[in-house]
């Protein structure tokens, strides 16, 4: 990784600032998830365990468990993220951020630190943003939405279903290798006539009206019922997931939106009836 010094020489003081991440620190009460439950006080032990049955369910799941043996992962106890499975985002050696996911049922999967004066904004932070910087040898990282998504390819993650203009600001900025970023999109249901969120199909026409050269975008058409990488590569395995990601490279705007309306085709029918 470049160190302060080579950044300043090849970019300006205020896109410097972009990265300039302050460390923080994990939610109070977050326990290893290998902990030996022995080394664990008896206080929290039985929660401990019921919550480590339930992210290993979750690992299961989506494909997940033999790529999570090498990560470090948390479960935090108690406050404001307890019983959600912590996910620690790293830049340049130091902890700038965190995804807690609920291990419960709860319309707010994954919380994040706040955007404070302690924190990091999040519109500025890019899990895996390292790789832009490391591995000469790879000219190829895959964009996706979710955290896990990008543990697949070891690629990066907006950690969104948007992208800021910060984010868009590092990943143009910061990108010296000129690698080929190629952002992958998820294979949601959206009612055209309907809903105002247009989930990944916003991402992905904000990346395409950056007009930079290295960058691509893919809406790709999983095998049913997969609609993300994780489920894909669970249900189809690697080779299949790469595949389809490839072949659903979109050529521009007009491509993008025709693709995810095709792929939409009929969602929101039995709602336009009742109404």
């Amino acid at each position: 990784l470049k160190d302060q010094d080579e950044l300043q020489n090849e970019v300006d003081d205020d896109k410097l600032e972009l990265i300039n991440y302050k460390e923080i620190e994990l939610p109070d009460l977050s326990i290893k998830f290998r902990m030996k439950k022995e080394k664990i006080s008896r206080q929290y032990r039985q929660k401990f365990i019921d919550n480590r049955i339930k992210a290993k369910k979750y690992l299961e799941d989506h494909g997940l468990t033999e790529i999570a043996k090498n990560k470090e992962l948390y479960i935090c106890m108690e406050g404001e993220y307890m019983n959600r499975l912590i996910f620690p985002i790293y830049f340049d050696g130091k902890l700038i951020s965190f995804a807690a996911r609920a291990l419960f049922p709860t319309k707010t999967k994954y919380l994040y630190p706040p955007s404070d004066e302690e924190h990091n904004e999040r519109g500025r932070i890019i899990y895996g943003l390292d790789k832009i910087f490391k591995s000469e040898d790879v000219k190829q990282i895959f964009v996706t939405e979710s955290l896990v998504d990008a543990w697949i390819f070891g690629g990066m993650a907006v950690l969104s279903k948007n992208i800021t203009n910060e984010q868009i600001d590092i990943l143009k900025t910061f990108n010296f290798q000129k690698k080929k970023l190629i952002f992958v999109l998820d294979k949601d249901k959206i009612n055209f006539k309907w809903d105002t969120d247009m989930k990944g199909l916003d991402l992905g026409k904000s990346v395409l009206k950056a007009k930079v050269q290295e960058w691509a975008v893919s809406y790709p058409q999983f095998t049913s019922p997969a609609h993300d990488v994780g489920e894909s590569y669970k249900q189809y395995g690697w080779l299949e997931t790469y595949d389809k990601i490839m072949s659903g490279i979109v050529s521009g705007d007009t491509n993008l939106t025709l693709k995810t309306k095709l792929a939409n085709v009929g969602v929101g029918k039995r709602r336009r009836k009742l109404s």
